[in-house]
């Protein structure tokens, strides 16, 4: 009986490591996929600033 409870307790341990794990590499891999989306929209914003004409001298 209480081998079959230290089992279940390190199956339990071992799928909550396996879990916190998994939801790291998620957390990192939306921090990234984030931070890519920022960059390629700055990046979007500079082109069509430097594509269109400048406004400022007319008013």
């Amino acid at each position: 009986m209480q081998v079959k409870n230290r089992q279940r307790e390190s199956n339990l341990y071992r799928t909550v490591i396996a879990f916190k794990e998994t939801s790291l590499m998620i957390g990192k891999r939306t921090v990234i996929i984030l931070f890519t989306i920022k960059l390629l929209t700055q990046t979007v914003d500079l082109i069509i600033d430097q594509l269109r004409p400048d406004f400022h001298f007319i008013s």
